[in-house]
């Protein structure tokens, strides 16, 4: 199976590594990923993010070996995986290929001969499917909506929570709005998880994230809240 040429871009990324990083070893793993992207484009001229094929070693977050990923039909390799890697993944990576987000994962633990196939089917990469799934879904919901009951009168469920968030006035910080696109620091989603601004409210949001979703969540207000 051949694998499609991509075409990315054509912008200074600043990127610290290029678009193909592979183990040195010859005779290593080879994964075939096979599907639809979209919403690649919101990362191709950010500094910070790629959507890649990557392959990872249980417990680090962290790439092995990974190859950038771009918009529509996709049949791509990845080949030379060391032989203690535990699972490849379609997801994103920051610009040391630490993982932000998870969109499609395959077992590769004593894969058998052979090229490991991985259908990924549809998969939308964009950033806000991203912070739903890897934020709000996963970290929120249990307060905000999953249950029936939204705290603050902030619905975080998917296919609500765009809608509850950009421009919309908060309900506990006065003359303040919960997401104000394209400024993070205005936002009061961005300051609940990344400040003290919550300390007095009835749950402190300060710890709530990892630094690398913290940041994941400005770079998204910032570049327009999309």
């Amino acid at each position: 199976m051949a694998a499609m040429a991509l075409v990315m871009a054509a912008c200074d990324d600043g990127r610290i590594y290029d678009g193909t990083v592979v183990s040195p070893t010859d005779d290593g793993l080879t994964v075939a990923m096979i599907g639809e992207l979209s919403g690649c484009p919101e990362y191709e001229c950010q500094a910070s993010y790629s959507v890649a094929l990557a392959a990872f070693r249980d417990g680090d977050e962290y790439a092995v070996s990974s190859k950038s990923l771009g918009d529509g039909s996709q049949e791509v390799l990845l080949s030379n995986i060391p032989a203690d890697i535990d699972r490849v993944e379609v997801c994103l990576i920051d610009r040391l290929r630490k993982r932000v987000a998870t969109f499609a994962t395959r077992d590769v633990q004593n894969p058998g001969p052979g090229v490991v196939e991985f259908n990924v089917g549809q998969l939308d990469v964009a950033m806000f499917p991203a912070i739903q799934r890897e934020v709000f879904s996963s970290t929120c919901t249990q307060c905000h909506g999953a249950t029936g009951y939204a705290a603050a009168g902030l619905d975080l469920t998917s296919g609500k929570s765009f809608g509850m968030l950009v421009g919309i006035e908060s309900t506990v910080v006065d003359g303040e709005k919960r997401v104000v696109a394209g400024d993070a620091g205005a936002s009061v989603l961005w300051q609940a998880v990344a400040t003290d601004m919550s300390a007095s409210w009835a749950f402190n949001h300060a710890n709530l994230l990892t630094d690398t979703k913290s940041e994941f969540i400005k770079n998204w207000i910032n570049n327009g809240a999309k």
